[in-house]
């Protein structure tokens, strides 16, 4: 069995910049394969100046066509520089605007369209973040080079093909300015069609067997006969969520958990969501 797929957050602690707010945090684990995509997410975000908050809905589903979450920097507030502020759920809905509204019909790829439009814009806010302040911009980071914002969008092309596609802007002093973005196609893991993103090292774990208690949570989850079979994917996916928020030692995991599922139709499904987010 290959290991799970890890993208980790490069920020050692909350990031703040001048005035500039910056809300962080986020597992997000997703079950793919052909027949349907599921994500699900916890709910708590860091901010620099106030108290983490429990209820942040880190799923969207724009125009119901594609589901999308953000892991690292989600969003940036300064209240003396609208240029400094921005969000990244609102950048996803404006990118997929955007992308449908310089076509006739639409294309073929729109889901990696969406994610390379998506990663462009916040490739350029995070930038006009590092270059405010770039001594405090450096001095939070672990290493020289690393994942500081992932966007996670996963969708039906018009073709019929379900994809996974993920907008990762790293900090790299190799380049200037030292803020790249790459997008990629993912896969999952072979067998266990399972990707976890940001706070990951508690799904790698029980995703891996990698400890007795993750074996032992193997062999004593059974969903049946309280659950129907086709709901057992989404249902392992919240529960690789629900154990990151009980062993995970950050402190950036938290809150409840919303999941959604898009089928390979097309069709989407929100199997839990807070009372406070919205459908789309």
């Amino acid at each position: 069995m290959k290991p799970i797929a890890c993208i980790l957050a490069l920020l050692l602690s909350p990031l703040y910049l001048a005035h500039a707010e910056v809300q962080s945090g986020t597992v997000i684990v997703v079950y793919f394969s052909q027949d349907k995509l599921i994500m699900a997410a916890d709910s708590r975000s860091g901010f620099t100046d106030r108290a983490n908050s429990d209820e942040i809905c880190k799923i969207i589903a724009p125009n119901h066509k594609f589901l999308f979450a953000v892991a690292g920097i989600a969003a940036a507030t300064d209240k003396t520089n609208s240029f400094l502020t921005w969000d990244g759920q609102d950048e996803a809905r404006r990118a997929y605007d955007k992308t449908i509204g310089a076509f006739s019909e639409a294309p073929p790829d729109l889901i990696e369209r969406i994610a390379t439009s998506w990663g462009q814009t916040i490739q350029q806010n995070i930038v006009r973040l590092y270059f405010s302040d770039i001594a405090t911009f450096k001095s939070r980071l672990k290493q020289p080079k690393g994942m500081l914002s992932l966007g996670v969008f996963g969708g039906r092309n018009p073709n019929g093909s379900l994809r996974l596609i993920t907008a990762e802007i790293d900090y790299d002093e190799s380049f200037l300015p030292p803020i790249r973005l790459t997008v990629t196609t993912q896969s999952c893991v072979e067998n266990v069609n399972i990707c976890a993103f940001g706070e990951v090292s508690v799904p790698a774990e029980y995703v891996n067997l990698v400890s007795d208690r993750a074996k032992k949570e193997r062999a004593g989850w059974d969903p049946s006969p309280a659950f129907p079979k086709e709901d057992w994917d989404i249902l392992r996916v919240i529960r690789l969520v629900d154990l990151t928020i009980a062993f995970d030692k950050t402190g950036r995991v938290g809150g409840g958990i919303d999941a959604a599922q898009i089928s390979q139709d097309g069709t989407l499904r929100w199997y839990q969501r807070k009372e406070n987010c919205r459908e789309d």
